[in-house]
């Protein structure tokens, strides 16, 4: 995928880019339900970037079907694991329900906790999923 944008800030260590609407985003429309047709993506700064530049924005489709499952599947495989093993651990039927729901919700955020903390270490080796390229 490769979209534009505009270098809108610098500030702290981190770049922000704005980038309008592109071709896919007029048949999807989600960006334009939840607040105008503008995006922010924030990615550490770069030396050669400088607010007002052009840049495109690079995501390679494997990264993206990486990240996408591992911050949607990773979680939900977590919380139905949980249920279950409630569901099926516990001999008393009197409080199954309730404790189940718990667990898997206790999981499943557990499990937001560790792929936020692998994208860390991600980021900290240098391995970005955002490839930012200034246009000339």
């Amino acid at each position: 995928m490769r979209e534009r944008g505009i270098v809108a800030r610098i500030s702290g260590g981190k770049t922000v880019i704005r980038m309008s609407e592109g071709a896919a985003c007029s048949r999807c429309g989600l960006c334009s339900a939840v607040g105008g047709g503008h995006r922010e993506i924030v990615v550490d700064a770069s030396p050669e970037l400088e607010p007002g530049d052009a840049v495109d924005i690079v995501v390679e489709p494997r990264a993206r079907l990486r990240a996408a499952g591992l911050v949607f599947c990773v979680p939900l495989i977590a919380f139905v694991a949980a249920i279950l093993a409630v569901e099926y651990s516990l001999w008393t039927r009197a409080y199954r329900d309730p404790l189940s729901l718990l667990a898997g919700i206790a999981a499943a955020a557990c499990a937001f906790a560790a792929v936020a903390r692998y994208d860390r270490k991600l980021r900290a080796r240098g391995i970005e999923l955002i490839q930012v390229e200034k246009i000339a």
